[in-house]
């Protein structure tokens, strides 16, 4: 058992000589990758460490790429991308790649509240919202969660990331918790979770609803995303083929 390496700047600084001191006190002879949240860092423990070592993927990040590669490279149709959260900026490089790969992308959280239009026929963005009593709009309203429903029900493949509201509250909390729900009851789809704030908010409804299953709920923040977006990840490039 080790320090925690990011207490150490050689961790971060990508350093030889760090990992190749970690490497000569244990005297490893290969390594298991299994870190996939942090495989899109460039970091000793996930890119040096291959100057030194044979690396393998262990069984969660074997898993991790896996199933985003299922609904990156051949998504079965009818295929959804559900995109929520609170800036465009973050989820246009989703949209922009997802486009001609699924049947229908979903837009709702802040960003449809906001304001975000599109004139493309694929992508659907919330039309109503629940407001609290400044007028403020804090979840996509019943019109707009009844078509994400029905569009969730029809599909194959779906992927799902940024909460559709205001979640920390749990008045604002129901179109996330039917978007959820009607996922987690599928058996018939690759259903994939990512994002921090809406894995965190499966993983909690999971607790109460023990009935819920998804094909990933990624542990990748970051990684899931720029895996999703075909970027390659320094981590994963280092892994034996």
């Amino acid at each position: 058992l080790l320090e925690n390496l990011r207490f150490d700047s050689g961790e971060e600084d990508n350093s030889n000589d760090f990992i190749k001191n970690i490497i000569d006190s244990v005297g490893a002879e290969i390594y298991v990758q299994d870190g996939f949240a942090v495989l899109h860092r460039a970091h000793a423990s996930t890119d040096a460490v291959k100057n030194f070592l044979p690396i393998y993927a262990g069984l969660l990040v074997k898993n991790e790429i896996e199933n985003l590669n299922k609904v990156i490279k051949n998504p079965i149709s009818p295929a959804v991308l559900v995109l929520g959260g609170a800036k465009i900026e973050d989820k246009q490089p989703l949209i922009d790649s997802f486009i001609e790969k699924v049947d229908k992308i979903v837009v709702g959280g802040k960003i449809a509240a906001d304001g975000y239009k599109s004139d493309n026929p694929k992508i659907y963005v919330a039309e109503d919202f629940d407001e609290n009593a400044n007028g403020e709009k804090l979840d996509i309203g019943p019109l707009s969660t009844a078509k994400l429903a029905g569009f969730i029900t029809d599909a194959k493949t779906i992927i799902w990331n940024g909460l559709l509201g205001y979640a920390e509250d749990p008045a604002y909390a129901t179109a996330s918790i039917i978007a959820a729900d009607l996922i987690g009851e599928k058996t018939d789809a690759e259903t994939v979770i990512c994002g921090g704030d809406t894995t965190g908010f499966v993983e909690e409804l999971m607790k109460e609803h023990k009935n819920l299953s998804y094909s990933l709920i990624s542990t990748g923040g970051g990684a899931a995303l720029e895996y999703l977006l075909g970027k390659k990840l320094p981590g994963i490039e280092a892994i034996q083929s």
